[in-house]
């Protein structure tokens, strides 16, 4: 299969820039998580379906930023302009929660394979909201073939950069966060075909 190159440092380097340009914008969308999921949380079933709409507004926000374009809020609005988005977006949530505790069930590795390849079903879904939610979770697979340890390495790395955050009295997550997910949607684009545009031939 074939894919655009990258490395950590890249995606990082970029995540960096694209944070300081839109520093304001970004640090409101992470404060206005943090309170609408204190908030809403600790309530069954609904905390999860606000979790998940935010989910859905904060990566319409993120596909702007790494566009290059200038964001505004009336972006977050964008996956809700029809009701395809959150639905084959939930739908492939449930499929992906249940693939991922059978396999942990199973023999726990095989639950932690499924979801690091099937990790970018959410970001598919916003991108192209007539994907189901079963071609979101193959579409997932097929782009991380190959990239399996490089993928785990960089969850690592992102995991301790928030942990680091995190331990600097929780603001440094102000800026880790962003830097990250800015990151993370840029690595998407990075993996998913319908950006490639220097295409490399990875063995699984």
């Amino acid at each position: 299969m074939k894919h655009n190159h990258f490395t950590y440092k890249e995606l990082l380097s970029f995540g960096w820039l694209k944070t300081k340009e839109h520093f304001g914008y970004l640090i409101s969308l992470v404060v206005g998580s943090f309170v609408i999921g204190l908030i809403t949380g600790g309530i069954p079933l609904v905390g999860n379906i606000i979790a998940g709409l935010t989910t859905l507004a904060f990566l319409a926000a993120l596909f702007v930023i790494t566009s290059g374009k200038k964001p505004t809020y009336k972006d977050l609005l964008t996956p809700f302009v029809t009701y395809k988005v959150t639905l084959h977006y939930f739908l492939a949530s449930i499929l992906y929660v249940v693939i991922v505790f059978v396999g942990i069930i199973l023999l726990v590795l095989p639950g932690l394979y499924a979801a690091v390849r099937l990790q970018f079903y959410p970001y598919l879904i916003v991108e192209h909201e007539n994907l189901n939610a079963i071609d979101a979770l193959k579409k997932s697979w097929e782009m991380t073939r190959g990239r399996f340890w490089k993928l785990v390495g960089f969850m690592f790395v992102i995991g301790v950069l928030n942990l680091l955050g995190l331990l600097a009295l929780g603001l440094g997550l102000l800026f880790t966060i962003p830097v990250t997910a800015v990151a993370y949607t840029e690595l998407y684009k990075k993996l998913s075909p319908h950006h490639n545009t220097k295409a490399e031939t990875v063995s699984e």
